[in-house]
């Protein structure tokens, strides 16, 4: 039968994980109302966020095992043998039990019937850091394996998203183990030993949840283990050879800062082009949302002389929509006059880019700028 854990807090088995390194140290939080886009529930990635993500800014991890830190390398690390992989989905509840495996409202998201079988890249390396850094793709895998849920010999149907504001997950979804073949596995070659490509970079599987048992910060665990395979006998388990624990993330959004600004340092004017007023230049500016969830943008005008001030909201900017309009069709208020102001934007979304433009009404001579993001 599969590994069935009730906890992982005992002694004997904390003395056999294995301390991987987790590229950077944010960690991921979920929205705990499911997903980010209407009422579609979807997937978090532990590498890259994903739409079911709180859109933290910036966000990006790796998990890197250093197998020579496992016991007994010399005889499970070497030319020839097979390695599979096994996951495990753990919860902490906050109820100081620890992380549980099982049915306990978080499951794996990767694929569907269709895909099945699912294959976990990897990536070897003889550097760390590069391991951190590299941009390539993964090409390697474990070889095909399945989802199951605690204690099934017989893999989990289809797992993927859902429609629904509720975002439950049928029975027969709630996959929270992945376990290679038993006749699949990466074999270790001489290139692996010569190079001495020690640092394994894995590809954790996607993930969702149910809202409606995790909402309250509880945090999401997986418990990797290589395994040894081409063991014979009636043991449905290839033997586990190294283990780890990785936190993949927490519940809940609320206190993540999901706001982005940037600043316009110039425009001629807030007003539209009226060469009898001496003001010529028609002036727009260009809000784009670079993150995955929707939300409005605040531009705060401030003249010249740092008197007049005003300010406008903008509709709802889509995830990866656009925002665009002359300065002189917003309404920043009573406050503000015609002279020259810079603009900062604050938006609701975690990502944003700008452009400012302007263009003289009478010749025609034009140009634009890209906004200035904080620290650039």
């Amino acid at each position: 039968m599969l590994l069935s854990l009730v906890g992982i807090s005992t002694a004997a088995f904390a003395q056999s994980l294995q301390i991987p390194t987790i590229c950077k140290t944010t960690t991921l939080r979920v929205n705990c109302l499911g997903g980010e886009q209407g009422d579609v529930c979807y997937p978090f990635d532990f590498e890259t966020g994903g739409l079911g993500a709180c859109g933290q800014k910036n966000y990006s991890n790796r998990a890197v095992f250093s197998v020579c830190f496992c016991p007994d390398t010399a005889v499970n690390f070497r030319q020839g043998v097979k390695i599979g992989i096994r996951m495990t989905i753990l919860v902490d509840k906050n109820d100081g039990l620890g992380p549980k495996d099982g049915q306990n409202g978080a499951y794996w998201a990767a694929g569907n019937a269709a895909s099945d079988p699912y294959y976990v890249l990897f990536g070897r390396y003889a550097d760390l850091t590069v391991a951190c850094t590299d941009s390539a793709g993964l090409v390697d895998s474990f070889g095909p394996g399945h989802f199951y849920k605690k204690g099934l010999v017989q893999p989990s149907s289809a797992i993927g998203t859902s429609a629904g504001t509720e975002c439950d997950v049928a029975s027969n979804n709630e996959a929270t183990v992945y376990i290679t073949e038993r006749t699949a596995g990466y074999e270790i070659t001489q290139t692996d030993e010569v190079q001495a490509l020690v640092h394994w970079r894995v590809d954790i599987p996607p993930m969702r949840i149910e809202p409606t048992r995790l909402h309250n910060a509880e945090c999401i665990y997986v418990l990797v283990e290589f395994l040894k395979q081409g063991i014979t006998g009636i043991c449905f388990d290839c033997p586990p050879v190294c283990y780890a624990l990785i936190k993949v993330a927490c519940v809940c959004c609320e206190d993540i800062d999901n706001t982005s600004s940037c600043f316009f340092p110039y425009f001629t004017s807030t007003k539209a082009a009226d060469p009898s007023q001496s003001l010529y230049y028609w002036n727009g500016i260009a809000i784009q949302n670079t993150s995955a969830i929707k939300g409005t943008a605040t531009l705060a005008a401030s003249e010249a002389d740092g008197v007049g001030k005003g300010t406008y909201t903008t509709p709802e900017i889509p995830a990866g929509g656009m925002f665009w309009s002359a300065l002189e069709a917003l309404d920043f208020g009573s406050g503000i006059g015609s002279g020259p102001v810079f603009i900062t934007v604050t938006t609701t979304f975690p990502g944003m880019d700008g452009f400012a433009m302007m263009a003289n009404s009478e010749s025609g001579e034009s140009m634009g700028y890209l906004c200035r993001k904080p620290g650039k």
